[in-house]
């Protein structure tokens, strides 16, 4: 079985995006540091990310929520079971994005984890996968044996579970993750969770259930004119 550092070799190795992108690398997923002062950011001028995102809600919401997120990162917890109040509350007015930025500088198994939500993408568990890592982040944390963690979440989802290990260590789950952590890189986020709202970047003292619900029903308002 391979170890969790083999992983990061691989990634290190994959391409982003057609016609030679960037390698994860070079996109900054180890080295990467802030460049300074932070802006609010638009999406219109980032690269694209994986195809298809991960989307949860109608695709024709007049308001969309796209989430860079770490599993591994605290406060990304606590939004989780904030914004799953506010999807319910919301209802088909509201789309949610998830984009795996994972901070493997400060956050051991933090790519692992990205890797293992892509893994169970390909098996039609995306979300449910997502929602277990979440979960369970006390557990795998910090955890030597986080690699096993993941494989038993598997199990318990019913996925086929040789075919989860070597999604795992596969191609397509690392570009999927490089292509997401390009798409943030590119208008240099720099911390987590970032998050937009119909492309524009919400100010972090926003990042609130307050001011996230503040924030959509400006939208909604101005998406009804």
């Amino acid at each position: 079985m391979k170890q969790t550092g083999n992983l990061l070799i691989i990634a290190l190795g994959i391409a982003v995006g057609a016609g030679g992108g960037l390698l994860l690398a070079r996109s900054g997923l180890i080295n990467w540091r802030p460049s300074g002062g932070e802006k609010l950011r638009d999406l219109s001028v980032a690269s694209p990310g994986a195809k298809p995102p991960h989307a949860r809600g109608d695709i024709n919401a007049p308001v969309t929520i796209e989430e860079f997120a770490d599993f591994q990162c605290p406060p990304c917890n606590a939004f989780h079971y904030d914004l799953r109040m506010i999807e319910v509350e919301y209802g088909s007015r509201v789309r949610v994005i998830f984009r795996n930025y994972p901070l493997q500088r400060i956050h051991k198994n933090a790519l692992l984890a990205a890797r293992a939500s892509e893994a169970g993408d390909l098996q039609g568990h995306s979300w449910e996968m997502h929602d277990r890592l979440y979960e369970t982040q006390d557990q795998w944390g910090e955890a030597t044996d986080a690699r096993q963690r993941f494989i038993v979440y598997a199990r318990d989802l019913q996925l086929n579970e040789e075919k989860f290990e070597r999604d795992l260590d596969g191609e397509q789950t690392a570009q999927r993750v490089a292509a997401d952590y390009e798409r943030g890189r590119s208008i240099e986020i720099n911390s987590t969770p970032t998050i937009f709202i119909n492309g524009r970047e919400i100010p972090k003292e926003s990042v609130t259930p307050k001011g996230i619900r503040g924030t959509i029903d400006a939208a909604l308002k101005e998406r009804s004119r």
